[in-house]
């Protein structure tokens, strides 16, 4: 009986004292706990964030080269989630060890996701760094494993028309084929052994882990559905046999995932999703290169 008692005391105070900081569905779960050991799991979103808007604008300002840009960008989006996180993941690893053997961080957009116990809510709860701390509740539904037929690709006996739509030809005449560029195929996954894509596999010369970010598989496929690999195609497919080109920028190189799915409810949880779009801007763990980060998200 003392037990709950207290659990309602420290639910209700926490509630009280950090209303400002609690979403309204985290007070709701806080609620319905039934005992004083349950973990909640949490996204902390930081309060102080990289003004995106403000750092364009000095770029434009100041004719930053491109890829100075990008370099820039990384820095400043992991500097700051480095100052700003660094008195809470001491506090979590201090006083929660369990917590924070298994919290995962994020610089992109400053937040932190963990399984906390309700006095580390609490405690979290009272700091004026903190946005909001918010339930991470978004689940994905398991897939089933599909089995996909092979594409067949029929060489066209002319170029597509929306090629010559957008004027691909007259581009391409003059060098602008995506050579030396990297574009990153952000869809359902890729079927890499396809031959209009194959020969421009990053990983043909980078680690996997730099050139394939994935969720369902660690390696390409396209068990969710084949229109990943019909989007890359559109980007920079090559054509075959006859020479027709099938894509935008034939020459480019390309990387992929596998977190679109045929249906909202499948998606992977949103956390998932922020990783994807992480990894992008900094695959190799060197925010000094640019050459993994890609000119093109599709």
């Amino acid at each position: 009986m003392k037990s709950i008692f207290s659990l309602l005391l420290i639910i209700a105070s926490t509630i009280t004292q950090a209303q400002h900081v609690l979403t309204e569905r985290l007070q709701t779960e806080l609620n319905s706990i039934e005992r004083l050991d349950q973990r909640i799991a949490i996204r902390i979103q930081m309060l102080d964030k990289v003004d995106a808007f403000e750092m364009h604008r000095d770029f434009i300002r100041l004719e930053t080269p491109i890829q100075e840009r990008a370099v820039q960008t990384v820095l400043k989006l992991q500097q700051k989630a480095n100052n700003t996180q660094a008195s809470i993941l001491d506090v979590i690893k201090t006083s929660y060890p369990s917590v924070f053997a298994s919290l995962r961080n994020y610089w992109i957009i400053n937040n932190i996701y963990a399984e906390a116990p309700i006095d580390l809510i609490v405690e979290l709860g009272k700091r004026d760094d903190i946005a909001f701390i918010d339930l991470n509740a978004d689940i994905s539904s398991p897939l089933e494993e599909v089995e996909v037929e092979p594409l067949n690709f029929e060489s066209a006996e002319a170029m597509e028309p929306g090629l010559i739509a957008i004027n691909a030809p007259a581009l391409w005449e003059m060098g602008y084929t995506g050579k030396g560029l990297l574009v990153y195929d952000y869809d359902t996954g890729v079927c890499a052994e396809h031959p209009a894509i194959k020969k421009r596999f990053l990983a043909n010369r980078f680690p996997m882990e730099q050139s394939w970010y994935g969720y369902f598989r660690d390696f390409p496929n396209e068990i969710n559905s084949d229109h990943g690999t019909h989007t890359l195609g559109t980007i920079l497919g090559e054509g075959l046999p006859s020479g027709d080109t099938i894509g935008v920028a034939p020459a480019a190189y390309w990387i992929a995932c596998d977190l679109v799915t045929t249906t909202v409810e499948a998606l992977p949880p949103l956390e998932n999703i922020v990783a994807a779009y992480e990894w992008a801007l900094d695959a190799d763990g060197n925010p000094e290169t640019t050459f993994d980060i890609p000119a093109v998200i599709n």
